[in-house]
């Protein structure tokens, strides 16, 4: 609903969040920031720049979560999926992505059904089927999604996970 030009009501997660013409939600600002740059280079040139400068943020972030307490959730979860889709999309766009395995793996080990869709889809990328190391801390996190979901049949939750698992195993393979 657009309201003299000035405001914009939108629903976000069952709440109604008031946003000015220019702005994006709270909850998706860095992510989209990052997505309009990207679309928004006129040259290569300058996605390339846009792209290097945002790994090198991503990779200071997630450094930085490790010193200070020894693993990436000193992120919030926010900002842990924020930076997951962001190396995501600059996968897709056929850029190198040399680190956060690690990350992707405690995002998939996670309980909570959104970090592990995400950290599934980005592992999808990232693992490298002939990197012994790679995969066996992503294919042991699968073995136990796995063994999870056949101890509780017919739970949603636990058919997604194991979905996410062997859609993993057979893109991985």
């Amino acid at each position: 609903m657009f309201l003299g030009g000035i405001l914009n009501y939108h629903w976000i997660w069952g709440r109604q969040t008031v946003v000015g013409r220019n702005m994006v939600s709270r909850r998706a600002r860095g992510l989209r920031h990052f997505l309009d740059a990207i679309r928004s280079a006129k040259t290569h040139e300058i996605e390339s720049r846009c792209v290097t400068f945002e790994l090198a943020k991503i990779r200071g972030k997630f450094e930085h979560a490790r010193r200070r307490g020894g693993n990436a959730k000193m992120l919030s979860s926010y900002d842990f999926k924020k930076y997951a889709c962001k190396l995501f999309y600059i996968r897709v766009l056929g850029y190198v992505v040399d680190f956060g395995l690690w990350e992707t793996v405690v995002l998939m080990a996670s309980r909570d059904l959104s970090e592990k869709a995400t950290g599934y889809a980005l592992a999808s990328l990232l693992v490298d089927p002939a990197s012994e190391d790679d995969t066996i801390q992503v294919f042991a996190i699968v073995r136990n999604d796995l063994k999870m979901s056949a101890l509780a049949p017919g739970v949603n939750a636990s058919f997604e996970v194991a979905s996410l698992a062997l859609s993993l195993v057979a893109n991985c393979t």
